[in-house]
């Protein structure tokens, strides 16, 4: 499934007017966020087995959680309810205990500070293809950060935007 996002709104920002070019620097960016955070952004099924804690909450890797359709322990169905992308059984899961769960999440549409993240990135990226430290302009002067101060700060900004540790 492909995630819909505003290509208006990313012209608007980045500058460039190519569809194609847009939807290829989108797309490109959501895999990188993809691999940073360890799942998939689209909407879609996933079974994951989640290894006991000693706690009665379990998180789930994917967000946002549309959808738990199942929770199998010992291939038997557990009691639990959901909280947004957590699940709190009836009794702790035991360290060495696996639970199957099987959930629907991701997004269809990305949502409005995601899609930000995703166009001010693109734009940040693209804004010195000359390979340009600094330059000023009478009063005013501009610094840009090189490839690893770049890549430091998507990193960082997909922590903030996620909530995950990388």
């Amino acid at each position: 499934m492909e995630i819909i996002y505003d290509i208006e709104m990313a012209k608007n920002i980045t500058g460039i007017t190519d569809d194609a070019l847009i939807d290829f620097l989108v797309k490109g960016t959501i895999s990188r966020i993809e691999r940073i955070i360890g799942y998939e952004l689209a909407k879609c099924e996933k079974t994951e087995f989640i290894q006991g804690v000693d706690t009665n909450v379990v998180y789930l890797n994917r967000k946002p959680v549309e959808h738990i359709s199942k929770a199998l322990w010992r291939n038997q169905e557990v009691s639990y309810r959901q909280e947004k992308h957590r699940l709190i059984l009836i009794a702790p899961l035991c360290q060495s205990e696996f639970l199957e769960v099987t959930y629907t999440a991701g997004y269809e549409t990305l949502p409005f500070d995601i899609e930000m993240f995703i166009f001010s990135s693109i734009k940040e990226s693209i804004a010195n293809e000359s390979g340009l430290k600094s330059f000023s302009l009478k009063d005013v002067s501009y610094s840009y950060f090189d490839k690893v101060q770049q890549s430091e700060n998507f990193r960082r900004g997909i922590i903030d935007l996620f909530g995950v540790r990388v």
